[in-house]
């Protein structure tokens, strides 16, 4: 870059159209002429001044076939750079501006004697060597960018192989070199070799092609561009991650307009107090506000990530948090996130794609935005808090565990495994109201708890109109069940009420009906009322086997009493079972006490199975005449909500035959 005065003659670039300086005219106003057509514009000179100054308009410094090529920022040179293009800029000068009564030849000669005393350079250059750095000055308008070494442009322009050559080592490189299997430039090297000598086989001695050596063929892979190079040896999914464009990313004006949902298996192994053995490590779903920060809602246990954990979270977020602090007194500070979102930003897992999840938010009125697959930039905010929790809160834990081979190798995890869940849940909650909450946000240069009071007084968060109806919504959706005279049967369980009677007799013909339930309680469902569009409780003819009892470790009686061929069982056989299992449980975690292995499925069927606390002012109907089926074989309308439990659980392979022979008592 170079300051250049308007003039005669001077070109100047405007768009794509380029014009000449023909006169300048009364006023101050130039005259140009188009190089295309001749055209004449008329323009002040205070006007095309402010054209260049928006980068509308651009003026062309030195002759156009001798400009210089790249516009360079001289204080990134290197340092050696810089002292020669001072050196040559010095001897430029004194021929620009000559101290002697010299011209010509006479004055270059001179030139050099003064700088060389000057500088006291050593090696001066020689007349043709300065009168070619004088004449790039010139052409480039006096621009010193002109006299910068150009190293890179030294040796032999020409290439040294024929097209047929380069043809080779062009296609080695696309079908040996850029495959997942990455192979060594020393390994496909012998295929260049190979197909050369065939080819030559074929031409005459006096039109051999000449065999490129190893270099040439490294020089070929490095002027790959790294999007080609990448996607060649990793894969699409690695080139667009390592070359994406980085930019500001999403944008929120208030609290809850766009909140973020994942998973993420946290870096600790829980353990359980009672067996005394470590569980393994437990799944935490996290939602949290993009806007502020702030975290909403979250699901700490060992459901695996699926609807009923996503529910959980979701249902958590909603709500108010006051059972925090009366669970946690000594947390300090009040955690004041609730209400329901705008959007909800997710990754393409099977739960985020199921219809229990789309039709709840749906009813609340929550939009659903699901990422591009294999990009969890999309939603680096949740990412990112998963990432502190792990490093702040859990950086010194007992039990916690490493990513990495070399750094875990001589940690025991699992023999040093010693926080419960519900203290991790604890630690979790003041992490959040405590420390998350107060510090200083760089994302956002903000608070997250101040900046979510400040937006929710401004906006404040949408609401749900009761409870009871949430808790309908997020529970998992049953297309349709057939009313029974005795009731309801989900997975083997019945369910009965006066007004499902009631509903069941308003109509001449057999009626099904819409049903959702809780897969964390069994002991109760919510039936529609297709005549008031209107969903009401149904509880369990057993509730003291289903009140509190999980849909997972349901599914696990039911597996045993098929295993012991039982068709039909009454609720204190049904009792019997289901407590010795829990025996069988304790007794099996006692086997593998403090050895380097996990429980994850004890966790998860002691956190799903038990009960809740009892409502004393829940009325249940009493009667004393049901039964419960558990039929060997599942039910074509039952099938879907079947899993397929492995046969080897810990706690149900090792002591099977003791099951069989209480089942067979019992019976």
């Amino acid at each position: 870059m170079v300051a250049v005065r308007i003039g005669m003659g001077t070109e100047v670039s405007v768009g794509e159209t380029i014009y000449a300086v023909r006169r300048c005219l009364a006023g101050d106003i130039l005259q140009l002429e188009s190089e295309d057509d001749g055209q004449l514009v008329k323009i002040p000179r205070p006007e095309l001044a402010f054209s260049v100054a928006n980068g509308e308009a651009s003026i062309i410094v030195g002759g156009r076939k001798h400009k210089v090529l790249e516009r360079q920022d001289l204080s990134v040179l290197p340092e050696k750079d810089r002292d020669e293009l001072r050196r040559r800029l010095a001897y430029v000068k004194l021929v620009e501006k000559p101290r002697v009564a010299e011209s010509g030849a006479a004055l270059v000669k001179a030139s050099i004697e003064i700088g060389a005393a000057q500088l006291n350079d050593p090696k001066p250059p020689s007349v043709a060597t300065l009168y070619n750095w004088c004449k790039l000055y010139r052409q480039a308008g006096g621009d010193p960018v002109a006299l910068v070494p150009q190293k890179k442009r030294r040796g032999n322009r020409k290439r040294r192989f024929s097209p047929e050559v380069l043809e080779i080592l062009q296609a080695v490189i696309n079908e040996r070199f850029l495959v997942t299997s990455r192979p060594r430039p020393t390994d496909v090297y012998s295929a260049v070799v190979v197909e050369i000598e065939r080819l030559n086989a074929y031409r005459p001695s006096f039109d051999q092609l000449a065999v490129p050596n190893l270099r040439t063929l490294y020089r070929e892979i490095e002027k790959l561009e790294p999007y080609t190079f990448l996607r060649g040896r990793y894969g699409k999914h690695i080139a667009d991650k390592e070359t994406r464009h980085v930019g500001k990313g999403a944008f929120s004006s208030r609290p809850l307009e766009r909140v973020e949902i994942d998973h993420s298996l946290l870096d600790i192994i829980a353990y359980d107090e009672d067996l005394d053995i470590p569980l393994g490590r437990p799944t935490l779903t996290l939602i949290i506000d993009h806007f502020s920060r702030m975290p909403l809602g979250f699901y700490l246990g060992f459901e695996a990530p699926g609807s009923a954990s996503v529910m959980m979270a979701l249902r958590n977020a909603i709500g108010t948090k006051e059972w925090v602090n009366e669970r946690y007194p000594d947390i300090e500070g009040a955690w004041p996130c609730y209400g329901v979102p705008e959007v909800l930003v997710t990754d393409n897992g099977p739960e985020f794609h199921s219809k229990d999840l789309e039709i709840a938010c749906a009813q609340l009125g929550i939009s659903i935005q699901h990422n591009k697959v294999k990009s969890p930039w999309s939603k680096g905010v949740v990412e990112r808090i998963f990432g502190e929790i792990n490093r702040s809160l859990l950086c010194d834990a007992p039990g916690k565990t490493f990513h990495n081979k070399d750094a875990r190798s001589e940690n025991d995890a699992v023999g040093e495994a010693s926080v419960p869940i519900a203290l991790l849940e604890h630690v979790l909650c003041k992490w959040i109201v405590e420390i998350h909450a107060r510090k200083m946000h760089e994302g956002i240069q903000a608070i997250p708890i101040e900046r979510w009071t400040e937006g929710a007084e401004t906006f404040p968060p949408r609401l749900i109109s009761d409870q009871e109806d949430l808790n309908v919504l997020l529970s998992c959706f049953k297309e349709v069940r057939k009313i029974h005279p005795k009731g309801i049967v989900i997975e083997g369980i019945w369910y009965s009420s006066k007004k499902l009677t009631e509903l069941r007799n308003s109509s001449a013909k057999d009626i099904q009906v819409d049903m959702k339930f809780d897969p964390t309680n069994m002991g109760r469902i919510h039936v529609r009322d297709p005549r008031t569009n209107t969903y009401f409780e149904v509880p369990a003819l057993n509730p003291e086997y289903a009140e509190g009892l999980g849909l997972w470790p349901h599914k696990i009686v039911r597996k045993c009493l098929r295993k012991m061929g039982a068709r039909k069982i009454g609720p204190t056989e049904l009792a019997k079972v289901k407590e010795h299992i829990h025996d069988l449980i304790q007794e099996t975690a006692k086997t593998k006490k403090r050895k380097r292995t996990t429980n994850a499925r004890i966790g998860r069927f002691r956190e799903s199975s038990s009960h809740a606390p009892s409502n004393e002012d829940r009325i249940v109907e009493q009667n004393t005449s049901y039964e419960i089926s558990f039929d060997a074989a599942p039910t074509a309308e039952e099938e879907d909500y079947r899993d397929d439990l492995v046969e080897d659980d810990d706690f149900l392979a090792d002591g099977m035959r003791r099951i069989q022979a209480v089942g067979k008592d019992d019976l």
